[in-house]
């Protein structure tokens, strides 16, 4: 019907963190709702969202000042179905994008974690689509890299393929 969702990483004039916002448009452009996500005092960010197989949007990014992942999935009118937090590391945790397998029944998101303050780690992750219930996670890389997934497809004998960067630092 030419309608579009925009999201976006919204800060008031107010308050230091930053919250997700979406917006839902018409046509024309204009703006038909606005859904905010957030919590006072800790920053939230966007970094993908996607529609569905099943006409609902899944958003990723990070929660809580970047120290948690964020995947949620909401319905076209930006209506929270589920929202989870996923605290892969003692420290940031961020998710930078997502897609959708199994025909839809689950998503996968990739992005990073940082396992030590010299260290970042590629952050993967299986919730089902239902309710988002973590499936499973896996954290790729080593101690002597900064490794990041930017983003991923599947592949077509069922595993992944990622982008992203990986960056050694020696010490001179």
């Amino acid at each position: 019907d030419g309608s579009l969702v925009v999201g976006a990483n919204a800060q008031s004039n107010n308050d230091a963190a930053g919250d997700i916002a979406l917006h839902g448009l018409d046509a024309m452009g204009d703006v038909q709702w606005s859904k905010y996500y957030g919590t006072d005092n800790k920053s939230e960010q966007l970094k993908k969202i996607i529609r569905t197989q099943d006409d609902h949007l899944v958003f990723v990014g990070s929660t809580d000042n970047s120290n948690k992942a964020l995947i949620a999935k909401a319905d076209l009118n930006g209506d929270t179905l589920w929202y989870h937090e996923i605290d892969a590391g003692p420290l940031d945790d961020i998710l930078n994008s997502v897609i959708e397998e199994d025909g839809g029944e689950s998503l996968v998101a990739v992005g990073q974690t940082v396992p030590t303050p010299a260290n970042l780690d590629v952050l993967m992750v299986k919730v089902r689509a239902a309710d988002g219930l973590v499936l499973w996670q896996r954290r790729l890389g080593d101690e002597e890299t900064l490794d990041v997934g930017a983003d991923l497809a599947q592949t077509l004998d069922g595993g992944f393929a990622l982008a992203g960067f990986s960056a050694r630092f020696d010490a001179v």
